[in-house]
């Protein structure tokens, strides 16, 4: 009965490492944006001097925040979405690196070999060079990359795994295969919400 506890610990712990990974970035912003408002009601002109000042309908405009109307309204900043996927890949690539056989038993029935363990290894340098470029590109750029890179490893890597859209068969092993699949969700839906 312990056996399924265990189990779950790697995965406890990936998820506990992203989410704090998650709210480093959001804490990064959040230092650096410009404070809110607090919203006011305008007080209307009197007339002969007597009557006291009526307030007037709040309009969004006095509302808004300062920040979101400084970089277009979106909830989610730009360059925190671009670190988190910097951040999220890097790690990836450190694994593909250090611990290529891993990545494969981890996520699939089956066992890796030393052909597959080359291939793995190798891509982490595409990898760590790209996690790299997006922090030195500017931010506009480097979001509509990220968003990119994000929505298609989603559609080419753990999302086919799971429906087999592109290749069958693959057996991806649960619950560890959930990881990569939450994770290139939360992402795209993180990079969207940054336009």
């Amino acid at each position: 009965s312990l056996r399924p506890i265990t189990a779950l610990r790697p995965i406890t712990a990936m998820l506990r490492v992203a989410l704090l990974t998650l709210a480093l970035a959001a804490s990064v912003g959040a230092l650096t944006a410009v404070p809110l408002t607090t919203p006011y009601l305008a007080r209307t002109p009197t007339f002969g001097g007597g009557a006291a000042p009526l307030p007037r309908a709040v309009r969004s405009e006095d509302i808004s925040p300062p920040h979101l109307s400084l970089r277009g309204g979106g909830p989610v900043e730009p360059g925190i979405f671009v670190i988190s996927v910097s951040v999220a890949f890097f790690a990836y690539a450190l694994q593909m690196l250090l611990i290529p056989s891993r990545m494969m038993t981890d996520h699939f029935s089956g066992s890796s070999s030393p052909m597959l363990e080359f291939w793995i290894r190798g891509s982490s340098a595409a990898m760590f060079t790209t996690a790299y470029a997006l922090m030195k590109l500017p931010s506009e750029e480097a979001h509509k990359l990220a968003l990119a890179w994000v929505v298609a490893t989603g559609v080419i890597y753990p999302w086919n795994a799971k429906l087999g859209y592109i290749q069958s068969g693959l057996k991806p092993k649960y619950p560890m295969h959930y990881v990569p699949e939450i994770l290139m969700l939360g992402l795209t839906v993180m990079g969207v919400l940054a336009f």
